[in-house]
Formats: structure tokens, sequence, C-alpha cells
């Protein structure tokens, strides 16, 4: 039985995070840490992917869920369409959440939900190379150099997209209990952060 971990009104609907998989139905993609997005109508032919999104020409029966366990479930609201992504740090460093086919929803609204924050994020000195014009994204501390993922993806989703508000949740994934987090056990569970629609929002 999954327990519901954060619950959000948004424009369009809105999203719920549960600690497992829920048992209603909902479209979803085989993640595998790229920047492929899909659109729910193409699910039946393509599912290897890291996001999913709908125009609002075609709404979804079925809400859509991306799972993470640490990274960044990013969901990305337009005035014609909404698309949810799962982003880790390669996602971003690839620009998941801010390449061209985005443009296609004219976005204006970001939220990005639950995921590792910077005070327990570290990462080696290599590290930096992927991105290098995010410094700011860094910080030194006793324990080793700490990484801001989320403020990395909010940075980049808004010089993609300059008029995008972009909202960041608080919620540690890794300090947080009930979430589930893959740098502090290993765990093979994962947190479901699914987005309903308008219709099926209750």
């Amino acid at each position: 039985m999954s327990d519901i971990l954060l619950e959000k009104k948004l424009v369009h609907g809105g999203i719920r995070v549960f600690n497992d998989r829920p048992e209603f139905k909902f479209h979803e993609v085989e993640q595998v840490h790229g920047d492929k997005l899909v659109e729910v109508s193409q699910l039946h032919k393509e599912k290897v992917a890291d996001g999913i999104y709908y125009l609002f020409s075609s709404s979804p029966k079925l809400p859509i869920a991306i799972k993470t366990a640490d990274c960044l479930p990013i969901t990305i609201i337009g005035t014609e369409g909404v698309i949810h992504v799962h982003a880790g740090w390669r996602g971003v460093h690839l620009g998941i959440h801010s390449q061209v086919l985005i443009k296609t929803i004219s976005p204006y609204y970001a939220f990005i939900g639950p995921a590792i924050q910077q005070e327990s994020y570290e990462v080696s000195e290599d590290f930096r190379d992927n991105f290098k014009n995010l410094e700011s994204c860094f910080i030194s501390t006793d324990q080793g150099l700490r990484f801001n993922l989320p403020e990395a993806a909010k940075i980049t989703l808004q010089k993609a997209f300059p008029k995008v508000e972009v909202e960041i949740s608080s919620i540690n994934t890794f300090t947080t209990p009930g979430h589930n987090s893959f740098r502090k056990t290993k765990t093979k569970k994962r947190n479901y952060n699914v987005f309903y629609p308008s219709a099926l929002w209750e």
C-alpha cells in the first residue's frame, strides 16, 4: 500500500507523490537517465524515455507518472500542454528539461518536486566538469563538495525559457522520512510522482 508524501494543486491539474507504486492505472515510461520525451499517444510505440507530455488538444485519460529516488521530478506547464520529466544530473546535463521540443507547449511554469538537496549531495571535484557554467551551484564544506541539482535545473530551464516561473520543493529525499533515497540506502523502491490532468484531479 503506497502512502501520499506530497499533494499539490497546480494549474491544469495537480501532483501527488507516492512512496511506492500506486494501485491505480497511469501512463509511464521506461526511464534510462536520458533526454527523450514521449507524447502520451505514442507510448504504444515507444516507452523508453525520461519524460511524458501531452497537449491539451488530446488530454490523456489516465494520470502520467515518473519515478524518482533522489533525482528531480520536473513538471512543466504551458498554455498548450504539460510535460512531466525525470532528471538526474545526467538529464540536467543533457538538457532534458530545456530542449526545443518543450517550446511546443509554450511553457510558463515549472515545479521541481522532492529530490536530493544540496546539503546531502556530495560530489567529486571532477564532477564540476559537467557543469562548468554553473559554479554557483557548488559549495565546498568541511565534509566535501556539494552540488545543488534543483538550482542547476532551474537556472538552465530559465536560460532556455526566460519567462518560465520555477518553483522548487524544499523536501530533501535523502533526509525526509518516508521518501525513497537511492543515495542513502541503495533502495530499489521509487517515489512515484503522478500528475493528474484537471479532469482527473479530485
